[in-house]
């Protein structure tokens, strides 16, 4: 090797090693100036006063979280864990130093050996309401529609009441998945309002149906339609509803029948009789005759009776199916837009 060279490698390796011991120098000047300077901060420094020159001051502190992770979130017993850092800020009157003195040092940490203050900070949560519509709010929304079908039943399928009580018993099983999944807490959700306001409305619906039930069924032996009601309902209403008597289209009043004349029947002789035998039988035959009027007058009355509370069940039916089903939909379109 030449001397030439000897003298690079010598160069270099100075070089390094200057590199080398240039930081540990810095580094431990200003360890020893910060150690410095917290002891001439810290000698006369009491933390029971407040660090203001006025005591008439206002010490302004200033709190920051910055959240690092979301460890836990417990919804059903409401507990939140998180990581985050609170960070506190405040002018201290009595921690002012000149950074030219220590060798331009403009911040030191300094560990704090007091717990830290009890801070509460409020989170505001917001659920995303496209799970819970699609789970829980849409299929309570398609069955309290279907609830009030219960009144477009014939009275006859038998039908009506079961369906009432199945809607009642799937609005329940909601009811119950809902309950699982909300925190018990003291204000109730929307969505726990809406299903109440649903089942409430399927109760009534449901014990409704069972009064016009009863109504339908009358028997012969039922007594007429009051008065108020045959103008009431089976008038005005009836008419409004479009619900006519069987065979009397709706909106074209029934022309009135014609009174038969009283015709001799066939084969028998016009005017009276004055043979002792003849009269004898025709007294017989009015006897029968006029029993027969009686049985078919009153069996008629009560046909007559029976097709009137008929149709003032139908008209009823018809009449709170337009109110049921106008406050389900009503009920369904304010809960879906405060939803979403």
């Amino acid at each position: 090797m030449g001397p030439r060279s000897y003298n690079l490698c010598r160069s270099l390796l100075l070089l390094l090693l200057l590199l080398l011991l240039l930081p540990a120098g810095c580094f431990g000047a200003e360890g020893r100036l910060a150690h410095k300077l917290f002891r001439d901060l810290f000698t006369n420094y009491t933390s029971a006063l407040r660090p203001v020159a006025d005591t008439d001051q206002t010490l302004n502190v200033t709190l920051e979280v910055t959240l690092s992770q979301i460890i836990d979130m417990d919804e059903r017993n409401q507990v939140l864990t998180l990581y985050l850092w609170i960070r506190q800020e405040w002018t201290d009157a009595y921690l002012r130093w000149d950074p030219d003195a220590y060798g331009g040092l403009n911040a030191i940490r300094i560990p704090s050996s007091l717990p830290y203050a009890d801070v509460t900070f409020t989170l505001l949560l917001r659920r995303r309401a496209a799970a819970y519509v699609c789970n829980l709010l849409l299929p309570c929304v398609l069955i309290s529609l279907l609830a009030p079908l219960a009144f477009h039943l014939p009275a006859d399928s038998g039908e009506k009441v079961s369906l009432g009580v199945t809607v009642l018993l799937a609005l329940t099983v909601f009811q119950l998945l809902l309950a699982e999944s909300m925190p018990p807490a003291e204000s109730v959700p929307l969505i726990g309002k809406y299903y109440m306001a649903t089942m409430t409305m399927v109760t009534f619906s449901t014990a409704l149906t069972i009064l016009i039930m009863n109504l339908h069924y009358c028997g012969p032996s039922a007594r007429p339609v009051p008065a108020w009601a045959r103008a009431l309902l089976l008038g005005h209403l009836a008419k409004g509803l479009c619900v006519r008597e069987r065979g009397e289209p709706c909106g074209q009043p029934r022309p009135p029948e014609p009174a038969p004349s009283p015709q001799p029947p066939a084969g028998l002789p016009a005017g009276p009789c004055h043979e002792p035998r003849c009269l004898c039988y025709q007294e017989a035959l009015l006897h029968h005759v006029a029993t027969i009027a009686s049985t078919f007058r009153s069996h008629w009355e009560a046909q007559h009776r029976q097709e009137d509370w008929k149709r003032l069940a139908l008209v009823m039916d018809r009449f709170f199916l337009g109110i049921f089903f106008s406050m389900a939909l009503v009920m369904s379109l304010l809960v879906l837009v405060q939803a979403l």
